[in-house]
């Protein structure tokens, strides 16, 4: 999870966010308990968490691309680099 004060014109909320990707805000949620979205607490919402575009877009070009597979067949998750 991600620290840092986030600022509106860089972070989306967890509908935002689901939205621009075209996926289900529960996905998006998925994603950031798991590790493949960087996530940062947002203050104004008690339990509620803001992502940051740049990680989004990065997480966009990765669905994009073909995934390797695990050994059961299914797709392999890759973990953003936390640079």
């Amino acid at each position: 999870m991600g620290t840092g004060p986030p600022t509106v014109d860089r972070y989306l909320t967890t509908r935002q966010a689901a939205t621009l990707l075209g996926l289900r805000p529960a996905t998006i949620r998925d994603w950031g308990a798991r590790g493949l979205l960087r996530r940062y607490r947002d203050r104004a919402h008690p339990g509620g968490y803001v992502w940051a575009i740049a990680d989004l877009d990065r997480a966009y070009q990765l669905s994009k691309t073909p995934q390797p597979h695990d050994r059961s067949g299914r797709f392999a998750a890759r973990r953003l680099d936390p640079t």
